[in-house]
């Protein structure tokens, strides 16, 4: 985990959100591993939900993030409906204490956890 992470706590779009991070010389965060996951997570006190840099892409019928690389770990919850225009975020507290991932709509305003790169 060579990144630098940091939360916009101002929810916003997930557009609006990936130009802000991308704007901060980073990205919205890609999360590859549970090391990684339980790292970043655990080191910050958000409580409501954070938009992270996955999408559904029609086309493979499959999660992309937004760097390219696979979904090989990811914390889903066991019952996520995946549909065009939807993008990961990780829940709150509230809903899941290991902090699952789940999809929503990229209008719905949430949290962001961007990435800045070495």
């Amino acid at each position: 985990m060579d990144s630098c992470y940091y939360f916009e706590t101002q929810p916003m779009y997930w557009k609006l959100s990936r130009f802000v991070c991308r704007t901060n010389g980073g990205d919205l965060a890609v999360l590859s591993s549970q090391l990684e996951h339980d790292m970043v997570i655990g080191s910050f006190n958000v409580i409501g939900e954070i938009w992270l840099g996955g999408l559904y892409n029609d086309t493979t019928a499959s999660w992309k993030w937004i760097n390219g690389e696979p979904f090989i770990f990811d914390n889903f919850v066991s019952d996520i409906h995946s549909v065009s225009g939807q993008a990961v975020f990780i829940t709150s507290r509230s809903e899941s204490k290991d902090r699952k991932w789940t999809g929503s709509d990229i209008n719905n305003k949430k949290m962001s956890l961007c990435e800045i790169f070495p």
